[in-house]
């Protein structure tokens, strides 16, 4: 035996005229009626705007227009964006060969003298014994108080003396 409230759901099957049925959302209605379909309407036919008509015809939105009312000068303000330029060098020192032993022997020193002479004559003094610092420059752009990445500029250089 059926509840008495059971009963007036089951008649109204979607066979039967209208009723319900169960969805994806619970229980909704089904009409008993066919959705109608409308008739297939035919494209019109084109036609034809005779020459003398078109020779009459003006442009619309090519001609200036006068608006009266309206301001034409226009301020535009744009935020203040805070745009800085860190620049810096940095230094390298690289470190010389150690000198194996120092000129005892007279032949020794007179040799040493002799390459002292000559490398100033010359002007060039660069030894492989001789400390080299090189420089680097870099630079960072900050913006709104952030601080960017450090890049750099140029190749790296050797310090003159």
């Amino acid at each position: 035996s059926s509840s008495k409230f059971a009963t007036p759901f089951f008649q109204k099957s979607p066979l039967n005229a209208g009723g319900y049925a169960s969805g994806v959302d619970g229980m909704q209605y089904v009409s008993p009626k066919e959705p109608k379909s409308s008739p297939e309407i035919e494209p019109r036919p084109k036609r034809k705007i005779p020459k003398e008509t078109i020779s009459k015809l003006k442009p619309i939105g090519l001609e200036p227009i006068e608006l009266e009312g309206i301001e034409t000068d226009l301020e535009i303000t744009i935020p203040n964006i805070e745009i800085s330029r860190d620049d810096r060098t940095l230094e390298r020192i690289e470190k010389g060969a150690k000198v194996e032993r120092f000129a005892k022997t007279p032949e020794e020193i007179k040799a040493y003298k002799d390459y002292k002479r000559k490398c100033r004559a010359e002007g060039n003094c660069n030894t492989k014994y001789r400390d080299k610092t090189f420089l680097q420059d870099e630079y960072r752009i900050n913006k709104n108080r952030v601080k960017g990445e450090w890049q750099k500029i140029g190749p790296e250089r050797e310090k003159k003396s």
